[in-house]
């Protein structure tokens, strides 16, 4: 009897994005699970402002994308800016999964 042919079960590339105040916590923190996404085929976009590390994303295949929140501005009209900004950056990605920080979760909800 002839074996049966394996074959390899192919998953559709998603769009996961992780969204963060802070770019090193993404790649303290969610840098292994971020890398197996790629290892798997998928494509992964870190939402963070530039800061000392958003270079990094590149060398691990991330594609980062700068957000323009400034942790400490009490504007309305620049935190109105960032909520359309963030839709914008959703809208084009079209995720199929967002991971949020939480102190970002906390941000929202003094707006």
């Amino acid at each position: 009897m002839a074996k049966a042919k394996t074959t390899r079960f192919h998953m559709i590339p998603r769009n996961f994005l992780f969204l963060s105040h802070l770019d090193f916590n993404l790649l303290r923190f969610r840098l292994p699970i971020m890398q197996r996404l790629i290892a798997e085929g998928h494509r992964v976009y870190a939402v963070c402002p530039n800061g000392q590390v958003s270079d990094k994303f590149k060398e691990f295949g991330i594609i980062h994308i700068n957000w323009n929140l400034i942790r400490d501005n009490k504007n309305p009209f620049h935190e109105i800016s960032i909520v359309k900004q963030l839709t914008r950056i959703y809208n084009d990605i079209d995720p199929d999964l967002v991971a949020v920080d939480s102190t970002v979760l906390q941000v929202a909800q003094n707006v």
